[in-house]
């Protein structure tokens, strides 16, 4: 970590699960517990601001505590404006209601934390453009899939950008199965729903994504890379859908995103370290040598645009799921309950006199699809009719 201090600031999203490897920091004592803040203030809507300390790097696991930090939030303006106070959700989440907001008027937040009272850099909103499209590249044959944005600005609009994106992908068993064993009765049994044929993924982009039109002749950013997958990701596997946010923000909040994100790639990106000499918007003004992490954008709007890619448009690797016949299990001498108990699902059966008669089985990874981390949580908007 540059500078010799590291910090990791775990906000509302922590990566669970990750691993960090050792690293033996000498952290100072006064550069540890110091406040991150995190959010934006957006025009006629509804916003969370979150709060937290950072610690040190040498901490297995976050310490108790880290993001309990509960203060007294509001929004102001420099012709008097003051909102209703945030309510607090608990581990440092502050919703608050903002107002739509005045373009000849200058916006923050300010907030009282154990005795101290801060503030960021009043400013006016900033507006967005449309996002004038999204696309998707494959150079390869089963290469790299690369997702990519167009935007302008002009010379008197705003010439610096922040993306943020969420992902929805539907995922598919390789195999249908309707054909179903209860441990209980110790009877299979059929379901012509086909239960766990569809399901659904999503995650939240983590990189921080800026962008400049400063420096370029038209003002015009033209399928700018924002992120990439490999084709065999199972993102792609049937359809796969992303909602990308655009964000007009300041010059100074685009410089303490490039260095926010330097450090991030300095450290591998893990957990979004960040040391404190980064210079943010939020001052202490009641004891302006207390130290605070964060910086605040007031935004008119927010600009967004969902696009979709279909399995069909992306060249992949060929999937395969191995296929067991009843016959091989008889000669291991497995019946019924050690098939289902050691994971392998039917995939093809008769009916005799009444009676189902198993044929085929394949592994629950290739039949079931939460076993794969889906979920039958299918998103509203979803334009097919999969269930």
């Amino acid at each position: 970590m540059k500078n010799k201090f590291l910090y990791i600031i775990l906000l509302f999203l922590v990566l669970g699960g990750a691993c960090v490897s050792e690293f033996n920091a000498n952290i100072p004592s006064s550069d540890i517990n110091i406040l991150v803040v995190e959010g934006n203030i957006v025009s006629d809507s509804i916003v969370d601001f979150y709060f937290s300390k950072s610690f040190s790097l040498n901490e297995e696991i976050p310490p108790p505590g880290y993001d309990d930090v509960q203060v007294n939030l509001v929004i102001v303006g420099n012709n008097g404006y003051r909102s209703q106070p945030a309510n607090y959700l608990g581990s440092g989440v502050h919703r608050i209601s903002v107002d739509k907001l005045d373009q000849d008027v200058l916006y923050g937040v300010e907030f009282e934390y154990e005795g101290d009272t801060y503030q960021s850099t009043l400013a006016k909103p900033l507006q967005s453009p449309e996002i004038d499209s999204i696309s998707f590249s494959q150079p390869q044959e089963e290469g790299e899939v690369s997702i990519r944005i167009s935007t302008h600005s002009t010379e008197s609009e705003n010439q610096y950008f922040l993306w943020t994106y969420k992902e929805d992908w539907e995922i598919k068993s390789h195999y249908p199965v309707q054909v179903f064993y209860d441990a209980k009765s110790k009877q299979y049994y059929i379901d012509n729903t086909f239960p766990v044929l569809y399901c659904w993924k999503n995650d939240i982009g983590k990189e921080i994504l800026v962008a400049s039109t400063e420096s370029l002749i038209e003002h015009r950013i033209v399928n700018k890379v924002l992120y990439k997958h490999e084709a065999s990701n199972d993102r792609f596997s049937e359809l796969y859908s992303v909602l990308i946010k655009q964000q007009a923000i300041s010059k100074a909040g685009y410089e303490y995103y490039l260095d926010k994100r330097k450090t991030n790639q300095d450290m591998g990106g893990l957990f979004t370290p960040q040391p404190s000499t980064i210079e943010g918007n939020i001052t202490c003004i009641s004891n302006p040598d207390k130290k605070v992490i964060g910086f605040v954008e007031v935004s008119g709007n927010i600009t967004e645009k969902r696009f979709y890619i279909s399995a069909n448009h992306i060249s992949r690797p060929r999937e395969s799921c191995g296929l067991f016949s009843r016959e091989y299990f008889e000669e291991l001498g497995w019946g019924s309950v050690e098939i289902y108990d050691l994971g392998y699902r039917p995939v093809g059966y008769t009916l005799e006199m009444g009676s189902i008669m198993i044929t085929a089985y394949s592994s629950r990874v290739c039949t079931d699809c939460t076993t794969r981390g889906g979920t039958k949580n299918k998103p509203d908007y979803w334009p097919n009719n999969h269930q």
